[in-house]
């Protein structure tokens, strides 16, 4: 009789790129692996094996070889060799980022490098691989949809009635986009190291079926054959080939993500679907705490991001557009550094010190080269566009909008030694300008032409007086007295404590005390906050203020508020209480107002000098509302303020041996943003707008925005968390995760009518991440006109935007990709600088999918429908205006400039002590003094009962004991790595002195080399034997 159902081993590894080591240490293990990988595919012929779904390990693997002196183009063939004919299943991704903390871009661009990478040496896997990023975005269905996949595996968010738990469901992005998923119920290691364990693998097999098929809805369940740095592909063909491991009632097969897919829809199951971002913890961890442990890398990420997609490639386009060169090259090398620092363990911020280390290099590297491109484009234009249209003009300024839609906006540049001084566009107009004490002088622009730019010309204020150019609607009221400025949108007072309370004018609404600081303890580890048994919190309401108007309008109001907050220098005990010595931490926010502007801007800067705690800011809005927006990448997603509550008393026992990993044991109230988060009672809003900090929280009391700043924790993980069960990674010391570090924070608060589709929050929040940028130059003959324009969006709603702007792939044609974040379908219209010759539709990875119908003239009419991904290619003449040799004289201003602030009078607690390395020493000698106990008492276990070999109960025995062996050997080369890893740190930074720092820190990385390698094996060991040891456990 024909066996009906079957299960489907996947031989993979899942390579973590950098985590407890570097990459320096990881790449090296690359070589043995495909070697092993290699012989494995020339031993079985039908061995078949996935590549952890990046492309980015062949290429490592290759740089690896190129260092040896191999020939890389021999290996280059045999990876074609086997992933041609998919027995090595490559891509679809460059890297497994982190979806929730990287830009909409930069997940497109990983899937894009991806898909090319993978079809040099093959066809791309055609299934999404989501096997260990923290959490889903609500749009991952529609991404992958629109790269031509037609499934995802999914572990981590996934949350369903445990009563009713499928292995299968359909998933549903906000567009309607639905695509079929597969749920790691039981992992991505259920069925690690089968073969390696001979004489149990039948029994595995059995146990882990038995387990997961009652949750199945075909008669197909996965099991998966791998782990962590893989680094022998497990041999288990020879076990299950022509039949060997079948049992009565089912098949055992290998099989591949594509072929296990295809096997569930054969049977057309009736799949539950889930809709929108996934980001439960209930099953298995989803470490909430990641959003804000070392937020300087998220701050630093998205200054990358942004100069990249925001300003080099947008530059790049206009003046490809016009002549000049588009430096793909270039633009491809800074996305793929950056796209290096985007794997979970390294954007999360939950890795080891050196992790961190490499990527704030890697961000540095991949800024330099787009800034590169910035200021060579702003060089190039600045030297073609004519400035001569008033030859008596002391300068001209040429302003860039880099944005698809027309702004507003104030430009800032620097004059030193100059007269007061009026300016003139180029029609004529005088255009309000306001010169501080500092010698910027602020100019107030109405309109910014979208992806362009405009002129204008400085005299000397003799020729008009500056004052008589000022309208009311142009004019901020100051009241440095009374603490109050004031603009026709909003007046803002000035509290002696440092807050504000905030009159929106338009909408009759008064906000009280916004903007003040809480400090409380944080005793958790980089992937999750927690607090300690007794906190103690610290706000700055008591607070009194040094407080200074630096600049007073007319157009644009600074004002200095400097905070010293006591607060204790860190955690005291086991217990976890406060210490009683308090240190001070000055905290120094700039806050802005501009004429014509309704958004408060902030710009932060902290001096961290304390350790253990979580410093957020917080907006009391009082707006009743039960759900917060926040915009994620291409959605505005709702989330309730208080979460549905779960009692976990109610999982069955067959659900609970099946999730095995760490897990939150309460509903999660701390959420991820983009730019901003929004609440609303339908008449009036609050939003609050962020650069680069992705954490937020509405506390229920006033209905108050909380926005983290930053987390100090010192433990990748710890095992005494009150927010999380069971086991996260390595207890390795990590004390750059206190950021003791100057950083500066940028957010804003925006009152507004309606919901944040009325109050148009979205473009708001985009013009705060998007600067205009001016270039100072002198007056030239050019090519170029005065005013310039490439395309422009028209979006009366507030609820298209766009998040690329760029040449394609081809070379033929300008990608314009937006999105529609209203659940209504959305008319829109683009008006390019020429007449169109050809508009088509793409999807994500510019493949030509239709014609775009409504082409008039040189304007393109698009409907775009709810929640919808959309990608335009259109193709315009080309002018070649560009002369690339022409330079002139220029000076490049961004919208602000650097405020300075100075903290020599205060000091940090030292970053590492003596004490603390000696405990560490301590901790690691303990553990291993209890490994060695644990490896005596499992061979004093069997020497007492060498009678018993046979019987059940003795081998359940020795199998639970070997686990305690493998898991205490895994904590104490964790342990002795940690020693290591703040010894090497305390060398660097000079806190224990040596006779030869490099001799001893290379003595060290020696050793690290040697125990990463240890520990590397320990961590697969430990696994195998929590399955092990569970054959035979009772279940339902």
């Amino acid at each position: 009789m024909e066996k009906s159902k079957i299960a489907h081993i996947i031989s993979h590894t899942h390579w973590d790129r950098e985590w407890y080591l570097n990459s320096k240490y990881t790449n090296e293990w690359l070589v043995p692996f495909f070697e092993s990988l290699f012989d494995m595919m020339e031993k079985e012929p039908e061995y078949r094996f996935v590549l952890d779904g990046q492309t980015s390990m062949i290429e490592d693997y290759l740089e690896q070889l190129e260092q040896q002196g191999k020939d890389v183009d021999w290996y280059k063939q045999k990876i074609k060799q086997y992933a041609s004919s998919k027995r090595l299943v490559v891509g679809p991704y460059y890297l497994q980022p982190d979806w929730q903390l990287i830009s909409e871009e930069a997940i497109v661009r990983n899937l894009m490098i991806g898909f090319k990478t993978a079809s040099e040496f093959g066809e791309p896997m055609q299934v999404g691989w989501l096997l260990d990023n923290f959490g889903q975005i609500s749009q991952a269905p529609q991404i992958h949809k629109q790269f031509g996949m037609f499934g995802l595996f999914v572990w981590r968010g996934v949350e369903m009635d445990p009563n009713d738990l499928n292995s299968e469901f359909a998933w549903e992005s906000p567009d309607g986009t639905v695509m079929p998923g597969v749920y790691f119920l039981s992992s991505y290691r259920n069925a690690m190291r089968l073969a390696e364990y001979q004489g149990m693998m039948q029994e595995r097999v059995e146990n882990e079926v038995k387990k997961i098929f009652p949750f199945a809805t075909t008669p197909n369940v996965l099991l998966m054959n791998g782990y962590d740095q893989e680094m022998v592909p497990d041999d288990i063909i020879p076990n299950i080939q022509n039949g060997k491991m079948d049992f009565e009632d089912f098949r055992v097969i290998q099989s591949t993500p594509e072929d296990y897919m295809r096997a569930v829809l054969s049977h057309a199951p009736a799949l539950k679907k889930l809709k929108g971002a996934l980001y439960s913890g209930r099953f298995i961890s989803v470490f909430p705490g990641i959003l804000s442990s070392r937020m300087y890398l998220k701050i630093q990420n998205d200054i990358c991001q942004n100069e990249l997609s925001k300003y080099a490639e947008p530059l790049q386009t206009i003046l490809w557009c016009n002549g000049g060169e588009y430096q793909a090259a270039k633009l491809d090398k800074s996305w793929k550094v950056l796209l290096k620092n985007h794997p979970h363990d390294s954007i999360c911020g939950v890795s080891i010190d050196d992790v961190h280390t490499d990527m704030e290099t890697r961000f540095d590297e991949s800024y330099c080269i787009s800034n590169g491109l910035v200021n060579e484009s702003l060089r190039i234009f600045a030297g073609n566009v004519d400035t001569v249209k008033y030859p008596d003009a002391l300068f001209s300024i040429i302003v860039f909008n880099t944005m698809a839609t027309e702004r507003n906006g104030m430009a800032v540049i620097r004059i030193e030694n100059k007269p007061d001084l009026i300016f003139k566009d180029s029609h004529g107009n005088l255009i309000p300008g306001q010169k501080d004490e500092n010698c910027t002088v602020k100019i107030y622009l109405k309109e910014i032409p979208a992806l362009g730019y405009t002129t204008l010309f400085a005299f000397p204020a003799e020729k008009a007086r500056n004052e008589e150019i000022f309208d009311e609607n142009d004019r901020l009221i100051v009241d440095e007295t009374a603490g109050t400025i004031e603009n026709r949108f909003v007046k803002v007072e000035i509290n002696e404590n440092g807050t504000l309370n905030v009159f929106d004018k338009l909408n009759d609404m008064i906000y009280s005390g916004i903007a003040s600081f809480e400090d409380g303890a944080d005793a958790g580890d980089e992937y999750n906050y927690s607090y300690p048994e007794k906190d103690r919190v610290f706000t700055s309401i008591n607070k009194k203020a040094e407080i200074v108007f630096d600049e007073k309008g007319p157009l644009r109001a600074l004002v200095r508020v400097k905070l010293v907050l006591d607060l204790p220098e860190g955690l005291s005990g086991e217990s976890g209480i406060r210490s009683e010595k308090l240190r001070r931490m000055p905290v120094i926010t700039w806050i802005t107002l501009e004429s014509n502007n309704p958004v408060i801007k902030f710009k932060t800067k902290v001096l961290n000098t304390v350790k253990n705690h979580r410093f957020r800011v917080l907006f009391p809005t009082g707006i009743k509302s039960d759900v917060s927006f926040a915009e994620t990448q291409f959605d505005v997603v709702q989330r309730k303020i208080i979460p549905d509550g779960f009692d976990n008393s109610t999982i069955p026992e067959n659900v609970r041996r099946i999730i095995i990993g760490a897990r939150e044991p309460k509903p999660i109230t701390t959420f991820p943003q983009r730019t901003f988060v929004a609440l609303s009672d339908g008449k009036t809003g609050a939003a609050v707008f962020n650069r680069g900090l992705p954490e937020y929280e509405i506390i229920k009391e006033k209905s108050t925005i909380a926005i983290t700043l930053f987390r100090g924790i010192n433990w990748i993980t710890r095992d005494d968390l009150k927010t999380r069960i069971g086991d996260a990674g390595p207890a390795i010391c990590v004390p750059d995760a206190q950021c003791l570090r100057e950083m500066e924070f940028n957010y804003a608060f925006y009152s507004h009518r309606g919901n944040y589709e009325d109050g148009k929050v979205l473009p708001h929040a985009d013009k705060f991440n998007t600067g205009i940028i001016s270039v100072k130059t002198d007056i030239h003959k050019g090519t170029l006109p005065g005013m310039l324009q490439l395309a422009r969006v028209d979006d009366s709603t507030g609820c298209i935007k766009v998040s690329a702007v760029k040449r394609s792939e081809d070379g033929k044609g300008i990608i314009i990709r937006l999105f529609n974040s209203s659940c209504h379908e959305i008319s829109s219209g683009i008006k390019f600088s020429s007449k169109i010759r050809g508009a088509y539709h793409c999807d994500l990875n510019e493949r030509i999918t239709g014609e775009v119908g409504r082409i008039n003239g040189d304007t393109l009419d698009i409907s775009v429908k709810p929640r919808k991904i959309m990608t335009l290619k259109v193709e315009i003449p080309l002018t070649n205006k560009i002369n690339n040799a022409n330079d002139s004289l220029l000076e490049i201003y961004r919208d602000e400039l650097a405020e300075a602030c100075d903290f020599k009078d205060y000091q940090a607690v030292e970053l590492i002590t003596r004490e603390e390395i000696q405990r560490e020493e301590e901790r690691a000698l303990a553990l291993e003094k209890e490994f060695e106990a644990r490896e005596n008492a499992l061979e004093e276990y069997k020497k007492n009962n060498s009678n018993q070999k046979e019987k059940d109960e003795w081998k359940k025995g020795c199998n639970k004991l070997q686990l305690d062996v493998e898991t205490c050997r895994r904590a104490s080369l964790e342990a002795r790595l940690s020693v290591l890893l703040i010894r090497k740190k305390a060398i660097e930074n000079n806190i224990v002195e040596v006779a030869s720092k490099e001799k001893e820190i290379q003595a060290i990385e020696d050793e690290i080399t040697a125990i990463g390698y240890k520990l590397n094996g320990a961590r697969v060991s430990k696994r195998v034997y929590e399955y092990i040891a569970d054959i035979g456990s009772p279940f339902t």
